[in-house]
């Protein structure tokens, strides 16, 4: 199994940043590829849900029944 920042593209050696590019790696930017799995690479973050509302908004509205 290999990690692939997605941001470049390259293989990467690293849990902390690209050793290709130097980026940053997050689950956002970030995927591994096991060739035993599947072929193709798998992202380690999916598509993000929206936020949960705030406090703030929850009180103005008053509790969900």
């Amino acid at each position: 199994m290999f990690v692939i920042h997605t941001g470049c593209g390259a293989r990467t050696t690293s849990a902390d940043s690209c050793t290709e590019c130097g980026e940053r790696l997050t689950a956002r930017n970030t995927s591994w590829h096991s060739l035993a799995r599947t072929p193709d690479p798998v992202p380690l973050a999916a598509t993000y849900a929206s936020p949960a509302p705030s406090v703030k908004a929850i009180s103005q509205n008053g509790p969900a029944l």
